[in-house]
């Protein structure tokens, strides 16, 4: 038996040595017929560098991107259209250390965006806070969180800049910075229809035209409609909510008298009519106690000594001790500061987690369901070219007013909502002065904003 076993092994070393020995030989003939059935433009593709030269203008100056010593994720038209980007959240599945969402931190709106570069950025939609990531859209600084979820109709490119960029791009960029460059008109006629459907009635339609008027101008008109119903459903009165309604236009001229100068006018609109963003409800915890005393772990401001506290406030403690008086819940309460007894969970009146569904398709939520978005602006951008030097000058109006409702505790009650009425407006003018020097050696960028 152990000649027989041993003979077995010998013989298994010996055929795996052998096919590796065959393995080996065959490589070179297989990367030979690869390279043998290599395209032509494949061959050149390589011979010339490899990849296609991507240009950049993170630096307020048209470069190659292999050149720019920033760190950039660059996406034309072509690869957005790829990988079906509909809008600029969605970029931040493609680039590393971004982090975007499509709706702020119970904002309410559809129109708004939270973004973070590099675990830097602002959860709040407040009109009072300032971003800390800046997004740019052809050349003109989006001020506020709502209304700066962008829809990707008609882009040439994105480029996200990871980092600070307040060198170049000014405050409010310590995270990095979001430039959106649309398509400008072209002197060749085009246009282009699209549409699309799936569930919950969506319907999508897009469409542009671009007309060269004369030698020197051009016209380029893009307009969008998307509608979806909501795909949450409102357990308490039936109806839903997460629908998508909203139109956005885009009209720009191209004008250039001159070889040396081009003037550019844009004005884009979006309006929005919509339900309430979806919302679920994930875990409620009562206490019996209106406030609640929790250690901070290592703040103890002398070596041994006992770390800091911080009082954790109970809403639904408010709502199901306090309210009492009315008979709305029943849960007993002895008075504040005094423990009382936990809501009880069959009780319709209280807030219990009785209203978890544990569905994201459904929800409990009774609050007002509502989301209006109203935005437009406008954009003129001359740009002057002196050789050696340019000369560009961009001023931009934007206008917007948005009335947004949401009910963030989940529950049919009157507990936690936020309602919010939104005006802004920012006028905007900027001035940038690019040049080289010395045979192109040294490179300079003035500015003011």
């Amino acid at each position: 038996m152990t000649n027989r076993l041993m003979y077995f092994r010998k013989a298994v070393l010996r055929a795996s040595a052998s096919a590796i020995v065959v393995s080996t030989g065959l490589v070179p003939m297989t990367a030979h017929a690869q390279d043998a059935a290599a395209s032509e433009p494949q061959a050149e593709e390589q011979r010339a560098g490899g990849l296609g030269e991507i240009i950049v203008t993170a630096r307020k100056r048209s470069e190659n991107l292999q050149e720019t010593p920033v760190a950039i994720t660059a996406m034309n038209a072509e690869m957005l259209e790829a990988r079906e980007v509909n809008n600029v959240a969605q970029v931040a599945k493609f680039a590393p250390n971004v982090n975007m969402s499509p709706v702020a931190n119970i904002s309410g709106s559809s129109a708004t965006i939270t973004a973070f570069i590099r675990g830097v950025g602002q959860t709040d939609f407040n009109i009072t806070v300032d971003t800390g990531v800046g997004i740019y859209v052809d050349g003109v600084y989006v001020a506020r969180s709502v209304g700066a979820l962008l829809d990707m109709t008609d882009i040439a490119d994105v480029q996200i800049l990871r980092g600070p960029q307040g060198t170049l791009f000014g405050k409010n960029t310590i995270g990095g910075a979001i430039v959106v460059n649309s398509v400008q008109p072209q002197h060749e006629f085009d246009l282009k229809l699209e549409a699309a459907t799936g569930r919950f009635n969506r319907a999508d339609f897009k469409g542009m035209i671009n007309v060269p008027l004369s030698d020197n101008l051009a016209m380029r008109a893009v307009a969008s409609y998307e509608t979806r119903d909501g795909y949450q459903k409102r357990l308490f009165d039936g109806g839903r909510q997460g629908n998508k309604d909203s139109f956005g236009g885009r009209i720009a001229f191209k004008w250039e008298p001159t070889d040396k100068l081009t003037v550019s006018l844009s004005g884009d609109i979006n309006i929005r009519r919509e339900e309430q963003t979806a919302i679920s409800l994930l875990e409620l915890q009562d206490q019996n106690v209106p406030l609640r005393f929790v250690d901070i772990p290592n703040s103890a401001t002398t070596p041994g000594g006992p770390n800091r506290q911080i009082a954790a406030p109970s809403s639904m403690y408010f709502w199901n001790k306090i309210r009492v008086t009315d008979g709305s819940c029943g849960a007993p309460w002895g008075g504040f500061g005094v423990p009382g007894t936990l809501a009880p969970t069959g009780n319709p009146a209280c807030a219990s987690t009785r209203w978890i569904t544990g569905d994201i398709d459904t929800t409990w939520a009774g609050g007002v369901n509502r989301s209006d978005f109203d935005l437009w602006g406008t954009n003129l951008t001359l740009d002057y070219d002196f050789g050696d030097f340019s000369l560009k000058s961009i001023s931009a109006y934007r206008d917007q007013s948005s009335h947004m409702e949401y009910d963030f505790d989940g529950t049919p009650h009157t507990i936690l909502r936020i309602a919010s009425d939104i005006d802004v407006w920012q006028a905007s003018q900027e001035l940038q002065f690019t040049g080289s020097l010395m045979d192109g050696q040294v490179k300079f960028v003035l500015g003011g904003y």
